[in-house]
């Protein structure tokens, strides 16, 4: 079946284009940048929510920074099929935008934690 799709993993057209998170903690650690619960940010060109945290129309990342400053929990991740459907990529779903939107990986940043300011 593959030969004649021409695709690795033909399973992938048919079946859950999701997968993940995984039982064994390495599997997650290793495909996985962020865990479930800890504290992100959002990059203000993904965040269409929150009017602060967006960049807007004619905003510049070169002024207001490329991510913005209220930090989001991550409360799922997947592996999901790209849009040719030859390969995954991690995407997350924070708990302030809902379980139905979903961030990759490049749109989010590790917020800084509370105990390093003083």
């Amino acid at each position: 079946m593959g030969q004649l799709l021409d695709v690795k993993d033909p399973a992938l057209l048919y079946n859950g284009f999701a997968a993940g998170p995984f039982e064994r903690k390495s599997w997650n650690r290793a495909i996985f940048k962020f865990d479930l619960g800890d504290k992100v940010l959002v990059a203000r060109a993904a965040n269409w929510k929150f009017p602060t945290e967006k960049l807007g129309s004619f905003g510049k990342a070169t002024v207001r920074g490329s991510f913005g400053t209220a930090p989001y929990t991550v409360t799922g991740r997947q592996l999901r099929s790209d849009k040719s459907r030859k390969n995954l990529v991690a995407v997350y779903s924070l708990e302030e935008f809902g379980p139905h939107l979903h961030f990759y990986t490049k749109e989010l940043r590790a917020a800084p934690s509370s105990s390093s300011k003083t």
